[in-house]
């Protein structure tokens, strides 16, 4: 069993309150990945109980990697592969644009319909701000995208930041992100810090398993799998963010 904490600040959690957004939600999710919770604020939450569309700029998620579920990750495993999936990360940030492309390409319309938009998405100018945090456990870095709607007003932009941490918590991989609207170095620093503070709180709530030693190869494609599910709290919140302002 896991205890996963809330994030501070008074989110909450928003999946199983809404079967709708529910399925909106794993329509933009990495088929790599599974999203083990996701949080908005209480307003969000309200939003979906009534039935309405959330705000939902500023939202967190936590995830695991399909492949490594069912096998044991401690720190000690961690510690083992955290190098090579700093440079996978690194490696990978170069060509999350085309991975970020075929995740709209799959679910954007799709998205786009369940929400009631009629627009065109695409997402550009993805980047790597950098790694902001790493130690003996854990591992975090930034990223930024813009997300683009062709719309019959014309085109719209909404840039946001999400930050990452990777974390080994009760023996299994977690990835912990916080998604903010990016119009600073502010929002940037909110990110790390609120999703640090929350990874580290998920850490000390659960029991310390130091695990197997990483063996090479058996856990490749965690760094890029911690960027893909980057994608999918950025894109729907950019999303409704366009459609406020479109709609009003």
């Amino acid at each position: 069993m896991l205890k996963i904490p809330a994030p501070a600040g008074g989110f909450v959690r928003c999946d199983g309150v809404n079967a709708e957004w529910d399925k909106v939600m794993s329509t933009m999710q990495a088929p790599t990945n599974r999203v083990l919770a996701n949080y908005g604020t209480q307003a969000d939450q309200d939003a979906l109980r009534a039935g309405e569309g959330p705000d939902y700029s500023e939202n967190f998620n936590v995830q695991v990697m399909r492949t490594l579920e069912a096998k044991e990750f401690g720190t000690e495993t961690f510690a083992g592969i955290k190098a090579e999936t700093a440079k996978e990360v690194k490696n990978a940030s170069a060509k999350i644009q085309e991975e970020a492309g075929k995740i709209i390409s799959e679910g954007g319309k799709k998205l786009a319909d369940e929400m009631g938009v009629d627009a065109a998405l695409s997402v550009s100018d993805t980047a790597m701000l950098g790694i902001f945090h790493e130690d003996a456990q854990s591992f975090g870095f930034t990223m930024a995208l813009k997300v683009s709607m062709t719309t019959p007003k014309g085109p719209e932009v909404a840039k946001s930041v999400v930050a990452c941490i990777m974390q080994p918590v009760n023996g299994r991989l977690l990835m912990f992100y916080s998604t903010k609207p990016y119009g600073s170095e502010e929002d940037r620093k909110k990110a790390e810090a609120s999703v640090k503070e929350w990874a580290a709180a998920t850490f000390a709530a659960n029991p310390q398993v130091k695990g197997p030693p990483a063996r090479r190869g058996i856990f490749d494609g965690s760094g890029r799998s911690a960027l893909i599910g980057a994608i999918g709290g950025v894109v729907v919140a950019a999303i409704l963010a366009l459609k406020k302002k479109i709609m009003g």
